[in-house]
């Protein structure tokens, strides 16, 4: 092993003697994490002292990349203030949610301490050390981000209107790859109020003028009246300064996703926009019941899209188990206004003669994570009612089911 290995080993190694194995680091998580930061942030140190070669060998920039990832995840966690929360974001979650994200922390502590304590001077890991460590870190980041965005759709914090308006604007938020979802949620909360009860009282803490809402929510319509004057008066305080203070502009929000009468329907059904070859805006309906994506050709032909030959046709199961008649499918290039920078070129519809004018299969949306996180795991809360259309959208012959605004099952 080169001498500049030897030194830079060693001083890593050096980095976690005296500490403590970690169910006692992390027995305050916020202590465990910082010094889990602090940590990576002292290789990062030792790194850059290296000569311009050495650094390039030992992939400096991804070291870089992916410990500032790391460090904008722990400070949101715990050090954020641009969301104005009573506490910090890590507190706002369930008490389950931070027992997981506690383990996680301390088990990924132990499992690095051990290696740079123990393993990584060996002779047959010498070639790959480096690429261990940068790999461990960049997994342990992938983990915890899915949890921290799991966790924040499920929290309280994000069920207000002004905590998601400041969301927008946080830099965390953008750095992270959380954006689209606080964009989405903004506008469900806009456009769908009754999902999003809220809290039945108001508290205030301690003697320095701190008020938290409780997490339990209206299920009541009287509870209104039970509330005390204090608490009115406290309430009325709080959402006169945050009406100073947000803006009431939530326009780009709402343009993520929008609600549609469907023909025959009373109730509205949450569509997504998008576009069909970064041309043809269209207003998708998403299926979490079926594996296919549909196009109308009435929608196609409507607006002279045309609609190429295919060699490859499929049938779809119609409600009453039958097949029905064999459909084209195409290829076309899609996007979702609620993630401009992405667009996918080559998505399989199946181009129906009725029906809506886009759906979404789940198999697709969950490809999208747009609403889903990498495993497949629906992260938006509001969307556990499904009910299921009338099958004549589709001229008798597709069940199409979809998420109803109302809560209750179509007709």
């Amino acid at each position: 092993m080169t001498n500049w290995k030897v030194r830079i080993l060693d001083s890593l190694q050096c980095l976690t003697y005296g500490t403590d194995e970690g169910e006692r680091e992390f027995r305050i998580p916020e202590a465990g994490y910082r010094r889990l930061a602090r940590l990576y942030e002292a290789i990062i140190d030792r790194l850059e002292n290296l000569g311009t070669p050495e650094r390039e060998n030992l992939k400096l920039a991804a070291f870089q990349e992916a410990v500032g990832k790391f460090v904008a995840l722990e400070t949101f966690l715990f050090h954020d203030q641009q969301l104005q929360l009573s506490s910090s974001l890590f507190r706002q979650f369930s008490f389950i949610q931070q027992k997981i994200l506690t383990v996680k922390g301390s088990h990924h502590w132990n499992q690095f301490r051990l290696y740079l304590q123990q393993e990584i001077t060996k002779p047959e890991v010498e070639t790959t050390a480096f690429e261990s460590v940068l790999s461990s870190i960049q997994t342990f980041n992938d983990r915890l981000r899915e949890h921290v965005r799991e966790f924040l759709l499920s929290s309280p914090a994000l069920r207000s209107l002004d905590v998601a308006r400041r969301a927008k604007r946080n830099e965390y938020i953008k750095k992270l790859g959380f954006l689209t979802d606080v964009m989405v949620r903004t506008a469900l909360i806009k456009k769908l109020p009754h999902l999003f009860p809220k809290p039945r009282t108001i508290r205030k803490l301690g003697t320095m003028g701190v008020y938290e809402y409780e997490n339990a929510l209206d299920t009541e319509e009287d509870e209104d009246a039970s509330e005390s004057e204090d608490d009115n008066q406290v309430k009325s305080a709080l959402e006169n300064v945050s009406s100073s203070k947000e803006p009431e502009n939530d326009e780009e929000a709402e343009s993520v996703l929008e609600l549609e009468k469907a023909e025959g329907e009373d109730n509205d059904f949450i569509t997504f926009p998008g576009k069909l070859n970064s041309v043809h805006s269209v207003k998708a309906l998403i299926d979490t019941g079926g594996g296919a994506n549909l196009l109308s050709r009435k929608y196609l032909l409507a607006r002279s899209i045309p609609i190429p030959d295919s060699d490859k046709t499929v049938t779809l199961k119609n409600p009453d188990g039958s097949a029905s008649k064999r459909f084209p499918v195409i290829k076309v290039k899609w996007s979702f206004t609620a993630m401009p920078d992405r667009d996918w070129p080559e998505v399989e519809f199946i181009v129906t003669e009725d029906g809506p004018a886009a759906l979404i299969g789940l198999p697709f949306l969950k490809e999208t994570q747009l609403i889903h996180d990498q495993a497949g795991k629906l992260l938006f809360p509001e969307f556990t009612n499904v009910s299921q259309m009338s099958a004549k959208h589709v001229d008798g012959s597709i069940p199409i089911y979809n998420f109803d605004t109302s809560g209750k099952p179509a007709s």
